[in-house]
């Protein structure tokens, strides 16, 4: 079992509770990376950690022992990840019918990595990708040819690679205008 919970200090404390079932005594003993943590027990049945750092991510498990023997519990994961705030305000985007158009993310702060989605017009309306529009891994959004179906209001969203956590983009209008060729220039084809 795994829980969250804030110290007084304001730090978040994991903590990890083994349950064992019987009621023979016997000796328990929290390891990493097959390191001993005597110094995180601080109740006989629970890990506490404060104060964790990207160095303490990795895989936990408690072995118990008592005369009937020795058993290990499943492996606790720790993984930690960041997704800062976005920038609440963003220009509108302008781009001509019938030519390509790529559109930045603009994504806030984040550790380790994160997945990009684009929404339109409101959540959780994503943008579907197919052969004129994709989703790049570094959040850009491309549009091999603007139609004027794509004018819209659209947002990126992000989501941590560790977790379930993710923050939404502002939305921000895409407008889609007509490319005016001027006939009374000269164009050279080279």
């Amino acid at each position: 079992m795994h829980s969250q919970e804030e110290s007084e200090l304001g730090h978040r404390i994991e903590k990890i509770y083994l349950r064992r079932p019987g009621i023979e005594p016997g000796t328990r003993e929290w390891e990493s990376r097959m390191i001993p943590l005597h110094q995180a027990l601080t109740h006989t049945y629970y890990f506490y950690h404060t104060h964790l750092q990207e160095t303490d991510r990795g895989k936990y498990f408690c072995t118990a022992t008592n005369k009937f023997g020795t058993i290990r519990s499943r492996t606790v994961s720790i993984a930690f990840g960041f997704i800062g705030e976005f920038i609440l305000r963003r220009s509108k985007e302008v781009g001509s019918e019938n030519w390509g158009k790529a559109i930045s993310c603009d994504p806030p702060q984040f550790f380790p990595d994160v997945k990009f989605y684009w929404a339109r017009d409101y959540f959780p309306n994503f943008v579907e990708e197919d052969r004129r529009v994709m989703v790049s891994y570094d959040g850009y959004i491309y549009f091999s040819a603007l139609e004027k179906i794509d004018q819209g209001n659209y947002s990126c969203s992000v989501q941590s690679s560790v977790g379930n956590n993710g923050r939404n983009g502002p939305f921000f209008e895409l407008q889609v205008e007509i490319y005016l060729v001027d006939t009374n220039k000269s164009y050279w084809l080279y």
